[in-house]
């Protein structure tokens, strides 16, 4: 197995450290605690809402990606739309850190995880190095994880009280 390495410059340091505290500051701090508190939206309706403002300002990524690769407008239109929906959830999930939690520094710590980490590769489970019912469980477990996981998003907040409700 190749060993991989990181370095740590401008850019790692812009990614795993400025780009979380500010982003989280402005989408879970102040957006949400703006929106419940001004009584424009609900508790639920930010926590869902407020994240779709969040990852269109991820879309300049798609942008340096057409341009970079040299994408054709439907593999642009697909990539973007992935990328939203994506960026969509791990903003809903951060936001329920946020709420749950009542502090910013675990959303801050899992946004600077996504980042170091990236999107998940699935390229393993066409790999044929790997046997067949290896990468069968692997991704029934991909799969049973991400049902089990959109199905407790709404018993998540189901009569919650938010800390600064108080």
């Amino acid at each position: 197995m190749a060993k991989i390495t990181y370095s740590f410059d401008i850019l790692a340091a812009k990614n795993l450290i400025a780009a979380p505290c500010f982003e989280e500051f402005i989408y879970r701090t102040c957006l949400i605690n703006f929106c419940i508190e001004s009584g424009a939206l609900t508790l639920k309706e930010a926590v869902y809402v407020m994240p779709f403002f969040f990852a269109i300002s991820h879309l300049h990524h798609a942008i340096a990606e057409y341009k970079q690769r040299g994408l054709k407008k439907r593999q642009l239109i697909i990539v973007t739309l992935f990328r939203l929906g994506y960026t969509n959830i791990f903003g809903i999930y951060s936001g329920l850190v946020y709420i749950k939690t009542g502090s910013i520094w675990p959303a801050i710590a899992l946004h600077s995880q996504c980042n170091f980490f990236g999107f998940p590769s699935f390229s393993n489970f066409f790999d044929r190095e790997y046997l067949l019912p290896d990468r069968v469980f692997a991704g029934a477990f991909y799969i049973i994880g991400t049902i089990l996981f959109f199905s407790y998003f709404d018993s998540t907040l189901a009569g919650y009280q938010p800390w600064f409700a108080d």
